[in-house]
């Protein structure tokens, strides 16, 4: 098996180690436009003008935000299973693009949630259908401190920090959104609002609102790039008690009975991107993509743009 990267950064690095694990003969190459650069250890550069001629059997886009599009674009048309890592596009015009490609038979194209794979998501799955009440309100936080995310980057100079280069917490934390609608599925309304209020030497938008509304319930989800103490969580409001899920913590709680339902001893966000790509070879196999493919990406992107 051949795979390719568009963009060969962190998350690339990270998803190619991934790959390696579950599958060690997997042959990982890099696609560059000039073939004047060097890649250590086990991955080869593909000259892109020979993309076409190279049998690949995947092609990950995991270049800047701003360039998804583009890369998707420039590479749907070979027929080529695409993972193209969150978000899908940045703006209404390239949402805009994306919808043409919707027309198209089958395009073979996922966007990169790995939080739908969290064991805690998956519990929440499960627990939310075999265990029915009415749900009356559902509250989603996000904070964290964005100089702490990339140890040794300085801040101001990553795409976090620059609008242009689709920055801003809307994008960066959209698993908020994602994990919602995989749980709860798409609300009826929408509205957002969204600002720069610290003092972070950015310019994109360090703080998003959402309010959702749903047929019988609303849902909160506040973000934020600001808060040195991260917070992670999503609480849901029933009728016969609170559940909250802790992901900081990784606990899941039944607030009202203080009942434990889940506790996880490992790191469960690394292995939601282990269960992400196997889920992604998986339907590779079978063709087409269950969750989270074109059509479902670009709605999740009508609701955030």
């Amino acid at each position: 098996m051949k795979v390719a990267f568009i963009g060969y950064g962190g998350i690339a690095k990270k998803h190619a180690e991934i790959i390696k694990k579950i599958n060690p003969s997997v042959q990982i190459f890099s696609i560059k436009e000039k073939l004047d650069s060097h890649i250590n250890g086990d991955v080869k550069l593909l000259d892109f003008k020979n993309v076409s001629n190279f049998n690949l059997d995947a092609i990950f886009i995991t270049n800047p935000s701003f360039l998804h599009v583009k890369s998707i674009i420039e590479n749907y048309n070979l027929g080529i299973p695409i993972m193209v890592e969150k978000p899908i596009c940045v703006n209404r015009s390239e949402l805009s693009k994306l919808k043409q490609l919707e027309e198209l038979e089958n395009p073979k194209i996922y966007c990169a949630c790995n939080m739908r794979f969290h064991p805690m998501i998956t519990f929440l799955k499960k627990y939310i259908k075999n265990n029915i009440s009415k749900i009356n309100e559902v509250n989603i936080y996000c904070g964290s401190y964005l100089p702490d995310w990339r140890k040794g980057i300085d801040y101001r100079k990553n795409y976090s920090a620059k609008k242009s280069h689709g920055g801003g917490v809307k994008f960066d934390l959209i698993h908020e959104i994602d994990y919602l609608v995989y749980l709860l599925g798409f609300p009826a309304e929408s509205k957002k609002f969204q600002s720069k209020v610290s003092n972070l030497e950015i310019d994109s938008n360090d703080f998003s609102h959402y309010c959702l509304k749903y047929d019988s319930f609303f849902a909160m989800i506040t973000l934020n790039y600001f808060r040195k103490d991260k917070k992670r969580y999503i609480e849901i409001v029933r009728e016969d008690g609170t559940i909250m899920a802790d992901f900081v913590n990784q606990k899941i709680l039944n607030l009202t009975s203080n009942e434990l339902l889940f506790n996880l001893n490992y790191d469960g966000m690394e292995k939601s991107y282990e269960l992400q790509m196997e889920y992604f070879f998986e339907s590779i196999n079978k063709s087409q993509f269950d969750i989270n493919g074109l059509r479902e990406a670009v709605e999740i992107m009508k609701i955030i743009l």
